[in-house]
């Protein structure tokens, strides 16, 4: 792959690239367009994501914390409760997110994709 140097910030040269890429490829500006608001619905999905998985890790070890001192004050049946109740809710909850943010791509979407990381390991 041949990177023309076109552009001051390694950004600006992946994305001139890109762009190049698009235009090679004979991708009119409504996939183009297309393409960047998958882009950015996949951003925002994964935003989502990391907070969700942020609360959710704090919510549960708060949780199985609470679980363990009531085990430890000898009310092990309460404590076992919370324990597999936030083990089970959690699980649950992950296992939804996980299937929400499943993404649609296309072909197109997945080569501008390999040529980005391309790009990226070659101007490191």
């Amino acid at each position: 792959m041949n990177v023309n140097i076109n552009g001051k910030t390694k950004n600006e040269i992946i994305y001139n690239k890109l762009i190049d890429s698009m235009n090679e490829m004979k991708m009119s500006k409504d996939e183009q367009i297309e393409y960047l608001k998958l882009k950015v619905s996949n951003l925002e999905v994964e935003t989502r994501n990391k907070f969700l998985l942020l609360t959710l890790l704090t919510i549960g070890t708060i949780a199985l914390l609470v679980g363990l001192y009531l085990m430890y004050v000898r009310l092990y049946i309460l404590g076992l409760i919370f324990v597999f109740g936030t083990f089970i809710a959690l699980s649950i909850k992950l296992i939804m997110t996980a299937k929400r943010s499943a993404v649609i791509r296309n072909s197109k979407y997945d080569e501008i994709e390999r040529i980005k990381s391309l790009l990226n390991i070659k101007l490191k």
